[in-house]
């Protein structure tokens, strides 16, 4: 718990807090360590001053000092008014979403609605939209204040932020990363694409945005990581002292796909690599040795069982009682 006090004489303790209304997390900054996760405290956010959840302890002062997340400053711990109120402007807000939209038609902007929000103590209506290109909302901004008689902030943001804000489920059945887990937006490539093995189908590598997955950078490291560990292709591997070459590397499964380099006749076929070594001198990846149990792993060949399955050769079938 000291790791998350400030290097100065008065204590500080650091929360992530969500903003629900657009799903963002700030560094919270409070003088006690009394918040547990899920508690609903009044905050000034970048926003303004309105109500968040607490996500947890934040980690230590000096990797908060190094984030880019926004320091808002916990003011209090929230009450049934404040409940009550909060519930207040989520009914207003969809009125006023409403009005919004009439304006927007009736000036001819091009432009998108996403949300509209009332801060806590209604200081301030903050209205998000999406546009294609820079707008000129002057016009907009009066008529709005002349509606809502408060302070009017219109907020552009990005595709990657709406779908953010608004949520949704992904192709794999869950809902959103950028809405359900991580608010930091990483940016993906087709790179990330290609050093997946993955198809460059647009359809299926691209999340409800319209952008590319957010997964791609989130799994790059890792697929970087077992690439370096594997035979990349166009490697020489040798096998019962006869070379192949890598046509396909399959990092999931830590297999590779390998052709006869001198019989072109003979079929491509996978091969673990889980326990081969790249030898400079050879300039090809050999298989090695267990050092525990003193024996050499070599590729065993599959012959079928009297039940129908393939195993190894020499090894028992779990559907029979045969050994091979």
């Amino acid at each position: 718990m000291r790791e998350n006090r400030h290097k100065g004489g008065q204590d500080k303790f650091f929360y992530l807090t969500k903003l629900p209304y657009i799903h963002e997390i700030e560094l919270g900054v409070a003088s006690h360590d009394q918040f547990v996760s899920g508690d609903w405290v009044v905050a000034e956010t970048r926003y303004g001053v309105d109500l968040v959840r607490i996500l947890g302890l934040a980690k230590s002062y000096s990797e908060k000092s190094e984030s880019k997340r926004h320091t808002s400053r916990i003011l209090r711990e929230s009450t049934t008014v404040d409940f009550e109120e909060m519930e207040s402007n989520n009914q207003l807000s969809i009125v006023y979403e409403d009005i919004c939209r009439e304006k927007i038609i009736y000036r001819k902007l091009d432009m998108k609605l996403i949300k509209v929000h009332i801060l806590h103590g209604r200081s301030k209506v903050i209205v998000f939209f999406t546009a294609e290109q820079r707008v000129d909302f002057r016009d907009l901004v009066r008529d709005l204040v002349a509606e809502f008689h408060t302070r009017i902030e219109l907020r552009q943001i990005g595709v990657r932020d709406e779908t953010r804000s608004l949520g949704g489920i992904a192709m794999c059945g869950r809902e959103y990363c950028c809405h359900k887990i991580n608010d930091q937006l990483k940016p993906a490539t087709i790179k990330m694409v290609k050093d997946q093995s993955l198809s460059l189908n647009s359809s299926k590598i691209s999340g409800g945005c319209g952008r590319l997955l957010c997964c791609l950078a989130y799994e790059s490291d890792t697929y970087a990581q077992s690439r370096n560990e594997l035979p990349s292709e166009g490697s020489i591997i040798l096998l019962e002292n006869i070379r192949y070459r890598v046509s396909e590397v399959h990092i999931l499964t830590q297999e590779v796909t390998v052709v006869n380099c001198e019989d072109s006749a003979i079929k491509p076929f996978k091969v673990q690599v889980k326990n081969f070594r790249y030898q400079s001198n050879d300039n090809c990846w050999i298989e090695t040795k267990d050092s525990e149990k003193g024996k050499e792993h070599t590729t065993k060949k599959l012959v079928m069982t009297p039940c129908g399955c393939a195993r190894p050769e020499g090894t028992r079938c779990k559907g029979c009682t045969s050994q091979l």
